[in-house]
């Protein structure tokens, strides 16, 4: 398990205006988190089956899904997020939003854990093999 913390931009379509987030770009979660009161302004949220996830040191009950846009570099990606109310710090940093290992094959972003550099080569051509 490993982490990379990069600052992002999240917004809730690609027009709109976006604002600047802490990301770890985490190898141990599987799913995307986000800290409820950095959602973008217009984010569309659908109630989903609810599970319990622990993060932060704590044990949180998702019961909704939402998708963002998000841009890396200014490279745009949409990213599935499930709002928590906190997440906590990595490295002495409050962390907004967790992108998952999900989001990062979907978008063939490989993390270099010994560098702390994300290679984003995939998401820069934007072509991928589903099949």
């Amino acid at each position: 398990m490993g982490r990379i913390i990069k600052t992002i931009t999240i917004k809730a379509d690609p027009e709109s205006e976006g604002e600047e987030v802490l990301a770890a770009f985490d190898t141990g979660a599987e799913r995307s988190y986000i800290k409820r009161n950095r959602l973008p302004e217009g984010v569309h949220c659908t109630r989903i089956p609810a599970f319990t996830t622990g993060l932060g040191g704590s044990s949180n009950e998702i019961k909704e899904s939402c998708t963002v846009i998000a841009e890396l570099r200014g490279l745009p990606f949409d990213i599935t997020v499930h709002p928590v109310n906190k997440i906590g710090a990595m490295e002495g940093k409050e962390i907004d939003i967790i992108v998952g290992a999900t989001t990062m094959e979907q978008w063939e972003m490989i993390p270099n854990l010994r560098t702390k550099e994300l290679d984003i080569s995939g998401l820069e051509k934007r072509e991928f093999t589903e099949f």
